[in-house]
């Protein structure tokens, strides 16, 4: 993604750089902003140890968050999730209707999703 390149990474890097936790959450907000999708509520944010980094040099960043749209903005949110260049997982998606309003639907998304990152 364009966004994520204005980030001060190493490109040859596969997992997310320490100093970069907290840009890279401005960067999934700043998607979901893009996407058209209501603001982004992260409801927590939590470090960590990735269990099979072996040496314990790598951490896990668990993002829990939710967000509402029509269905264009809610899944091309998430398949911009999906496309970060950061091994992801999501855990706990919902993904369902979450009323009606003025004749359209509003869905609602929410996701736990985990990135690994350098300590």
């Amino acid at each position: 993604f364009q966004i994520f390149q204005v980030m001060n990474f190493d490109s040859l890097s596969y997992f997310l750089q320490d100093s970069n936790t907290v840009q890279f959450i401005e960067q999934i907000e700043a998607l979901a902003r893009k996407a058209g999708v209501s603001p982004l509520k992260i409801n927590s944010v939590m470090t960590q140890p990735l269990p099979s980094s072996g040496a314990g040099s790598l951490e896990e960043i668990k993002l829990d968050a939710q967000a509402e749209g029509d269905w264009g903005e809610v899944t091309r949110f998430l398949s911009m999730l999906e496309s970060v260049p950061f091994p992801v997982s999501f855990q706990n998606l919902s993904l369902g209707r979450a009323r009606e309003k003025e004749k359209t639907s509003v869905w609602s998304l929410s996701f736990v999703m985990t990135v690994a990152k350098l300590k």
